[in-house]
């Protein structure tokens, strides 16, 4: 990260106080440091620092095929070896100075941080242990940090307090100080790599929601099509609707036509038979009823069709229908049977080869 505000978070988190010790970063070089509020001004990336004494860092053995695996195998040792609820406790593991390595911090710490970064109106793109910027040595080191300081050896990485350097450095020992250019090289590098970032899982940073013009606008060219699509779509079925009804009145008119042995339209069919019946002398009934149910059976069996249809005076619709397999004929006849008509029929052999049957159709009342 090229420009970058690094900030120590501090011991004691005051809302009303946004006081803490930071530094300016830019490109290869530590510009700045400051201990006061205006890390809040700087306009840029933001890196925090947490505290030594809120994070425990060890480096535990790999193990496992993978550094993937290694590493989720390290993360939930050091959350199993915390004296502390599991439940309650945050841990990282990655790659630090080339050696695996896991950080620890209570949920509780987690939420105080962010909640008093929040209050400045800050939200840090990484949160990182302070401990990290020691160097790994067999020695005993530490640096100062603003006001805190760090103390370390080999895997070792403790608050740099005189109680606990007194319990822990041996009398006779010597602790290395590193020096300040030292520290800003370490604080480059933490810049730069972010290992052991805490803003992970329930704690990551939240994505801003960025706005893509160009999906908007094919969006928009979308929304502005549907009501079209839906036209188009009616049409559509307005247009089958049609044809369907064409078709319907085609066949009405050609059995109309046959009926009483003139060529008529479908509009003038009812009124054609009407006619036809009322001057036919001694002629009962209406010729709707078994016309419809011949008609209805005959869409239902694709292979049979209509040659011929008369209606009787006497009532009796008469058919020649026209089949390749007498058993389609039987199929029909049987079902306008089951309707409750009469059916008297006789089969023949057409010129063309079909299977002829002549019918009477009559109402059984």
């Amino acid at each position: 990260m090229s420009d970058a505000t690094l900030l120590l978070l501090p011991a004691v988190c005051d809302p009303a106080d946004a006081t803490a010790c930071w530094w300016r970063l830019s490109g290869d070089a530590v510009l700045s440091d400051h201990v006061d509020a205006d890390w809040r001004s700087q306009g840029l990336p933001l890196i925090a620092l947490a505290p030594v004494a809120s994070v425990r860092l060890d480096f535990p053995d790999r193990h496992g095929e993978t550094a993937r695996q290694a590493q989720a195998i390290a993360r939930s040792a050091a959350i199993e070896q915390g004296m502390a609820d599991a439940a309650t406790l945050h841990a990282v593991a990655g790659l630090l100075d080339e050696r695996l390595a896991t950080a620890v911090v209570a949920n509780g710490s987690m939420i105080e941080w962010l909640d008093w970064l929040a209050a400045h109106g800050a939200d840090p793109v990484a949160i990182l242990p302070a401990g990290a910027l020691i160097p790994p040595s067999e020695n005993w080191s530490s640096l100062t940090l603003g006001p805190d300081g760090v103390l370390a050896r080999g895997g070792l990485v403790a608050p740099d307090e005189p109680a606990m350097r007194d319990m822990l450095v041996e009398p006779g020992e010597e602790v290395e100080l590193l020096p300040p250019h030292l520290v800003h090289q370490r604080l480059l590098a933490l810049a730069q790599l972010l290992p052991l970032n805490l803003r992970t899982g329930r704690f990551a940073r939240r994505r801003l929601l960025l706005l893509d013009w160009r999906r908007l606008r094919e969006l928009a060219a979308l929304a502005l099509l549907i009501p079209l699509l839906g036209l188009v779509m009616g049409l559509a079925l307005m247009i089958r609707l049609d044809q369907d009804a064409s078709r319907l009145e085609a066949e009405t008119a050609r059995l109309t036509s046959a009926a009483i042995g003139q060529e008529v339209s479908a509009a003038a069919a009812a009124a054609a038979l009407d006619t036809r019946i009322g001057a036919t002398p001694g002629a009962s009934g209406s010729p709707f009823p078994p016309l419809a149910a011949l008609y209805q059976q005959l869409q239902q069996l694709q292979g049979v069709t209509a040659v011929s249809v008369t209606y009787r005076p006497d009532g009796t619709l008469a058919a020649s229908l026209a089949a390749t397999r007498v058993e389609d004929i039987n199929r029909l006849l049987l079902s306008l049977q089951r309707l409750g008509y009469r059916v008297t029929a006789s089969t023949r052999p057409g010129a063309s080869g079909q299977m002829i049957a002549d019918l009477t159709l009559r109402s059984a009342e």
